[in-house]
Parts: C-alpha cells; sequence; structure tokens
C-alpha cells in the first residue's frame, strides 16, 4: 500500500505552508483514476512561487510486482486564493481609466458662450507610489495629464473656449483616459485604487 505526503512550501526548500497526507487505509489509490485531495494554506507570507512537493512511501514485508510502465502523476492546481497585499514590480505597464459620465448636458449654451476658458481641476489620491502619463479623453476633446508618485497631489487641465463647445451641454459625455504607469517594486494592498477627482474652474466674461 502506498501512502502520499503532499507538501506546499514557500519556494523549493522554503517554509511549509500546507500539507496533506493521503492514508491508503482511508483514502485508497485505485489504478487508473482520479484522485483529488485539497490543501489548505493559512495566513502566510509567500516570495515569488509556490513550490509542491510529493514524498511517496511504501513500507516493505512484502513482494511486490512493479509495472515500470505505469506512474503515478500528481499536478498542483490553485483553485481559490486569497491575497491580502502583493509587491508588484512596475517597470512600464499600461493603464486604463474608467469611463466615467459626466453630468454636463444642462448647462446652457450662453453661458458657454461666455466662458473664456475653463481648466478642469484634478485631485489624485496615488495610494502606490507610481508615476503616470496619460492621455484625458473628453468628448472629442483629448489632452496629456501627467501625474507623479506622491500620495496627494493636484493638477490642472486647460480647455479653450471651442474645446469647451463640444462637450459643455452636451448628451452622453464622459470622461476617460490611458496611459502607461512607472515605478519600482510596490506594494498593492486589496482595495487599493488611483482615484481623480475632478472639478471645472471657468473665467466667465460679463457684460
Amino acid at each position: 500500500m502506498v501512502a502520499l505526503t503532499i507538501t506546499i512550501s514557500d519556494g523549493q526548500g522554503g517554509a511549509t505552508l500546507g500539507e496533506v497526507v493521503v492514508d491508503p487505509a482511508a483514502d485508497p489509490l485505485t489504478p487508473g483514476e482520479t484522485m483529488t485531495q485539497t490543501v489548505s494554506i493559512g495566513p502566510s507570507s509567500v516570495g515569488t512561487t509556490f513550490f509542491a512537493s510529493v514524498a511517496v512511501s511504501s513500507p516493505g514485508g512484502q513482494v511486490a510486482l512493479v509495472n515500470t510502465s505505469s506512474q503515478l502523476s500528481v499536478t498542483a492546481t490553485t483553485t481559490s486564493l486569497l491575497v491580502s497585499s502583493a509587491t508588484v514590480n512596475v517597470g512600464s505597464q499600461s493603464i486604463e481609466f474608467d469611463d466615467e459620465p459626466l453630468d454636463v448636458e444642462d448647462i446652457d449654451s450662453q453661458l458657454v458662450d461666455r466662458i473664456q476658458e475653463a481648466s478642469l481641476l484634478l485631485d489624485i489620491v496615488n495610494p502606490f507610489g507610481i508615476s503616470v502619463l496619460a492621455t484625458i479623453s473628453i468628448g472629442p476633446t483629448s489632452k496629456a495629464l501627467s501625474i507623479d508618485a506622491a500620495a496627494t497631489s493636484s493638477t490642472s487641465i486647460t480647455y479653450t473656449n471651442a474645446e469647451l463647445h463640444t462637450w459643455l451641454g452636451q448628451p452622453n459625455i464622459t470622461f476617460s483616459g490611458s496611459g502607461t504607469a512607472s515605478g519600482g517594486s510596490i506594494r498593492v494592498s486589496a482595495g487599493d485604487e488611483l482615484t481623480v477627482a475632478v472639478s471645472l474652474d471657468a473665467t466667465i466674461r460679463i457684460g
């Protein structure tokens, strides 16, 4: 009878994260069939890889015929892995800003005519310590945006009156963007996200 001890460790030779023993007395290994076992891993700090090892125990004392064309195969797969935080190396990664609707349809066209220029004021919360070079799109307009690695920062994007006419007072306008994030080794925790709060500062002609 063959017993198996399956061990999951933090890399080859690393700390043991979980272990399961397949006892043939309780779980017989039937030739030609597949058996599934679950190895639970508790709260742990893991490096770059999981390492699975299998120890096969076959007690002596009996004569057994060995078929050398047969083999025992063990495959390790991850079905549910919850990560509270991870360290990620960000060399140069493409990013996308989720499309956000802008409620600007009800702005009167006469008011838009009086706006000489306006700036989007962006208040940024950046928990990742990365810098971002992006292109921001509002309606048909596109503008460059630079975000530094500070935890909080502010910047602005200026629009001319002609550019404002393409989206102020228009329906179905969204704020979106894409770009490239750059940085070194960063720690990412569950719930972390880069947020951008947007407000409009306008210079309006009176009279």
